[in-house]
């Protein structure tokens, strides 16, 4: 992560030690930033709620959610087109989100990357966001610079007023 100003800039969020963002699929956009826990988002299409990722960065997340029921989510905004408007991705964290032991099935990993990473648009993962142990706060609704080459995120705007 980085700010507009770079990582040295007062107020810059550095990843916690041992954390760090990996590329699921090269390249570079610009876009706002959206998306949030992958029930919520999935579940709201087709609703007053449901969001547009066209031209923006989608950003998901879940919590306790079997790999099948990824696979499902993510089948839907897949079919609903959301994932092929969207400009790139951010991956934050799958707590608690392992199949069942001997489950003969993909990872929740494995799926992310059949679904976002084969689309070839940036994509990072290992953002610590979500149900986490460590849980950064993402600044939804301003546009974002994703460079998933280098592993970086810039905020191109502030989060709140000054």
């Amino acid at each position: 992560w980085e700010t507009v100003s770079g990582a040295r800039a007062p107020g810059a969020f550095r990843l916690p030690e041992g954390a760090s963002l990996v590329p699921l699929a090269g390249g570079r956009t610009e876009g706002e930033l959206v998306g949030g826990n992958l029930s919520l988002v999935a579940s709201s299409i087709g609703t007053g709620y449901e969001i547009s990722t066209r031209g923006k960065v989608l950003f998901v997340e879940d919590v306790g959610e079997v790999p099948y029921r990824v696979d499902r989510m993510l089948c839907q905004l897949e079919s609903s087109g959301k994932l092929d408007d969207a400009a790139g991705f951010l991956v934050g964290d799958f707590t608690d989100c392992a199949a069942r032991e001997g489950a003969a099935t993909l990872s929740t990993q494995e799926l992310i990357g059949q679904y976002l990473a084969r689309r070839g648009k940036p994509c990072l993962s290992g953002l610590p966001v979500g149900h986490g142990k460590i849980n950064a706060t993402l600044p939804l609704g301003i546009r974002v610079a994703l460079d998933a080459d280098k592993g970086t995120v810039t905020f191109l705007e502030r989060a709140v007023a000054k």
